[in-house]
């Protein structure tokens, strides 16, 4: 090798605030705070009760938490990319709540038909969200919403 660093996931220098952090949170787990622990019952009975809201639609959405949760567990991450994931994932259900609860109370929604959608992909930093963008200026076309982004469709 010519001397250069190689950074990984899981060889990553740490800025020495987080390199803190971790320590405090791993400080924090063993005096018993579960803050970042992902436990998916947790993160259902959490966005449930920001929401009032309980209907996550089919199991599907289950499944996939159960995955992420099951992948998170066994990757070396630390206390703070743990704390990370868990909150996502309960943005994430929260959100599907809420996409849920907007198709119950919207149902004419579902039947609205998608002609010839244009998917958009790209690396990140690439231009992909102007090209996106650009692209819903059109008469009649529009990007999709990021709650729209994040559905399952039904079984």
């Amino acid at each position: 090798m010519d001397g250069k660093k190689i950074y990984t996931v899981n060889r990553m220098e740490a800025q020495p605030s987080v390199k803190l952090v971790n320590r405090l949170m791993d400080l924090g787990k063993k005096l018993g705070l579960r803050i970042w622990e992902l436990d998916r019952d947790s993160i259902l009975e959490r966005a449930r009760r920001k929401t009032g809201l309980t209907y996550l639609g089919n199991e599907k959405y289950i499944e996939v938490l159960d995955r992420l949760i099951d992948n998170a567990r066994k990757a070396e991450i630390t206390p703070l990319g743990m704390y990370a994931i868990n909150f996502l994932a309960l943005k994430t259900t929260i959100n599907r709540l809420h996409i849920e609860e907007y198709i119950r109370r919207h149902p004419e929604v579902e039947k609205i038909p998608i002609e010839s959608p244009v998917f958009v992909v790209g690396f990140p930093r690439t231009g992909t969200t102007l090209l996106q963008n650009v692209l819903s200026l059109g008469p009649g076309y529009r990007a999709l919403f990021l709650w729209e982004r994040n559905t399952v469709p039904p079984a």
